[in-house]
């Protein structure tokens, strides 16, 4: 049985164990999904004639991020970039995920605060902020920005000793419209700068979003283009539409099929 909620995608029961007499439909359920994705114009994710390399299948499955992963401003749940990675890994892996998992952090700080809170490690984790950190978003836990990238560095170190073994992938920051030569568009820069180098450092695939993005204003909603999310948003020129969300998604799994 598929369970869905607001934060999770779970195949199996609420104990996020697999009921494998259930695996044809789950595969059927991939197939569909990925019909339905091309049938909207899109391209699907896994392409059939491109060699992957071979990697050990994920059981648990997360990404965590801002209001972005959290889904603004797809035009639908089926559309945002992580619903669109799950279902790309479950085409690849179709009985061997049995669990997912998704989570809006707003910043760094409130990832701090969070991370232990959460039941379960994953064995893959996708990972996206920076955006409210930059901008210095007055509703989120800020860090001082002399002390993020030490943080940020220690906070991919502290996933690694609580889930052992876990394939990491950061993005970048997402393009969120800011203009060259604005403050906020010279500090994303540095931000995503501190990004690299702490991958870098320790080895982690980095997906550069906004090396993807930048520029293609056609990645960003408008606001004739109304979000599935409450409260009734709609396209404001900052959050990434349907399309963002599926660059997003390649960049990410583009990323992660990198490495052996």
């Amino acid at each position: 049985m598929l369970t869905m909620s607001t934060h999770h995608l779970t195949f199996g029961p609420a104990t996020s164990r697999l009921k494998w007499r259930g695996t044809p439909w789950i595969i059927l359920l991939f197939i569909l999904g990925g019909l339905i994705f091309q049938a909207r114009g899109g391209r699907p994710l896994l392409q059939k004639d491109v060699a992957l390399p071979t990697k050990e299948p994920p059981h648990r499955v997360w990404i965590i991020g801002d209001s972005i992963t959290r889904g603004l401003h797809a035009s639908s749940d089926g559309t945002t970039y992580r619903t669109r990675i799950f279902l790309a890994l479950g085409e690849r892996y179709p009985a061997q995920i049995y669990a997912t998992f998704w989570q809006g952090v707003c910043t760094l700080g409130r990832l701090e605060q969070r991370w232990g809170q959460w039941p379960g490690r994953p064995d893959v984790l996708f990972l996206e902020l920076g955006i409210n950190d930059v901008s210095r978003n007055p509703n989120c836990p800020q860090i001082p920005e002399g002390q993020w990238a030490e943080r940020y560095g220690a906070m991919l170190d502290r996933i690694r000793r609580d889930a052992p073994g876990v394939f990491i992938v950061v993005g970048t920051l997402p393009w969120p419209g800011w203009k060259r030569g604005t403050s906020r568009y010279q500090k994303a820069l540095l931000y995503n700068e501190w990004i690299r180098e702490a991958a870098q450092a320790r080895d982690i695939p980095v997906a550069d979003l906004w090396e993807a993005m930048e520029g293609r204003t056609e990645l960003l909603s408008r606001p004739e283009e109304a979000s599935a999310f409450p409260p009734a948003y709609r396209g404001d020129g900052f959050h990434p539409n349907d399309q963002g969300h599926r660059v997003i998604a390649e960049t990410f799994l583009q990323a992660y099929w990198s490495q052996p």
